[in-house]
């Protein structure tokens, strides 16, 4: 302990590795099975040189020796960690959900210096029952519009139920893309070719999920060779499918042609062609 550092009260717990060591402390809790919990802890760093880092990991236990009698640790298996941190870092707050397993009566908290060299505090941890928000995830990861086109994404929160919840819509890039949320809808607009990052996140900033969208220009219907324009050479290669409807095993490749929507390929579509080819 030290009270030269801390983030609140007086003190906090200072690991500090002048050659190459790995520290772990423990601290053994008693829990309920099956409840769900958010572990928080503050963290501070100065010249942590390690591959992984620093972090508070977990452990879920049936019993620990010494405790109830036990003679013996019968551990039930390992819980999610904070994120690591490496480098000089002022106080960060870190925080995970954990749902303990049925089984469970105690969680083992370690903050934990893995190997490197370096100094860090740990501070504030708190262990605390949770009965809101335990996932949060958008229903497309990757989405593509053209200009002035609009898509729809849709946070899913798990559990579903939970109520009272926020949440916060952002994007990266407003000048790619426009993003008009409601809860946990989100319309995107595309406004000019690019690439923007849309996030969604719980106010308090615990669950976060993104999206990538990309914006291409507006595409000229039966422009088949991507040169934005109609030329014979779109109009040879919609004939090379005259014939094929929906019936046929490269129907979405080669769809673009049926330029009328009637779902096939057939002397109508020709006749656009050489219609803007030829007028």
């Amino acid at each position: 302990m030290t009270k030269d550092v801390y983030h609140t009260g007086t003190q906090a717990v200072q690991l500090e590795h002048l050659a190459l060591s790995r520290t772990g402390l423990s601290q053994d809790v008693p829990i309920t099975g099956g409840q769900t919990y958010k572990l928080s802890v503050w963290v501070k760093t100065k010249d942590v040189n390690s591959g992984i880092g620093v972090f508070v990991r977990t452990q879920f236990f049936k019993s620990i020796k010494g405790l109830d009698g036990k003679t013996q640790d019968d551990k039930i298996g390992s819980g999610p960690s904070t994120e690591e941190l490496t480098g000089t870092q002022d106080w960060m707050k870190r925080e995970v959900i954990l749902s303990a397993p049925e089984e469970a009566k105690y969680i083992r908290l370690e903050p934990f210096f893995e190997t490197g060299t370096g100094t860090v505090w740990f501070d504030d941890i708190s262990l605390v029952k949770w009965n809101s928000v335990t996932g949060l995830a958008l229903d497309q990861t990757n989405v593509t519009l053209e200009k002035l086109q609009t898509a729809v994404l849709t946070a899913k929160v798990t559990p579903e139920n939970v109520s009272g919840l926020s949440l916060q819509w952002r994007v990266d890039n407003k000048d790619v893309v426009q993003v008009e949320a409601q809860g946990p809808l989100a319309v995107l607009t595309g406004l000019k070719p690019g690439k923007a990052i849309v996030t969604v996140m719980t106010d308090d900033g615990t669950f976060a999920a993104t999206s990538e969208i990309t914006v291409k220009e507006a595409s000229i219907p039966g422009d088949l060779t991507n040169d934005g324009k109609i030329t014979v050479g779109d109009l040879a290669m919609a004939a090379a499918h005259f014939g094929k409807d929906t019936n046929s095993p490269d129907w979405e490749t080669v769809k673009a042609a049926d330029v009328n929507g009637d779902h096939k390929i057939d002397r109508s579509d020709l006749m656009w062609f050489t219609e803007r080819i030829f007028p």
